[in-house]
């Protein structure tokens, strides 16, 4: 297994794994709306934003609909096929979060990883946050979800119609915020919801890259 596959357990060969994924959560940025629109409150329109692990391109979508210049990543391109129904092809890139080395230094007024992170190995965590920091601009802002317990492993979701099995990675609040820290980021706020999956809660913290990366 080459050291790619080992950060990013998750990543599928198949296009069923995306469709599979799109079924089950088909409309998250409903239930995260709320949270999205505090965190632009800090992001003047027209900024240049990333969304890393876009998905069906729901937040992309809406992003541009608001007057953001918008992007966003994927590692599967079943999803980013389905994104393309609603996003400009363009504006779409096939990429592993780890390896972002292509996107430029300090291009990015801005960055969304809503759960995307989750889908990381934890060891693999602080380059994620380094390419993070490195991609945007100096006082950029990041804001990044994962859902607060222990461990890790496969777990399997379902909406009662469809489901999907996905590894996934727990935080404590504490243990996030540190690694966020260790980052180069200030955290500005935090918060704690069960939005989503009812037996864990989601973290999300609001971020500022700091001037030098500790």
């Amino acid at each position: 297994m080459s050291e790619t596959e080992n950060a990013s357990p998750q990543k599928k060969s198949s296009n069923d794994y995306g469709v599979a994924y799109i079924k089950t959560f088909p409309d998250d940025l409903s239930k995260f709306k709320g949270l999205l629109d505090d965190f632009l409150r800090a992001v003047p329109t027209k900024s240049k934003v990333l969304d890393i692990g876009c998905s069906n391109g729901s937040y992309v979508a809406y992003l541009l609909k608001h007057g953001y210049d918008a992007f966003g990543i994927d590692i599967s391109l079943s999803m980013l096929e389905e994104a393309k129904k609603h996003v400009p092809s363009e504006r779409l890139f096939l990429m592993d979060m780890h390896t972002m080395e292509d996107l430029g230094e300090s291009t990015f007024d801005a960055v969304l990883s809503i759960t995307s992170m989750l889908y990381a190995n934890k060891e693999y965590l602080p380059r994620v946050l380094k390419q993070v920091h490195r991609l945007l601009k100096p006082g950029g802002k990041f804001l990044l979800m994962m859902l607060e317990g222990e461990g890790d492993g496969l777990i399997k979701h379902s909406n009662g119609e469809s489901e999907v099995v996905t590894y996934t990675t727990y935080y404590e609040v504490d243990e996030l915020k540190q690694r966020v820290r260790a980052g180069g980021f200030e955290i500005d706020q935090e918060r704690l919801t069960n939005l989503v999956v009812s037996s864990h809660a989601e973290i999300s913290l609001f971020c500022t890259k700091q001037a030098n990366n500790a």
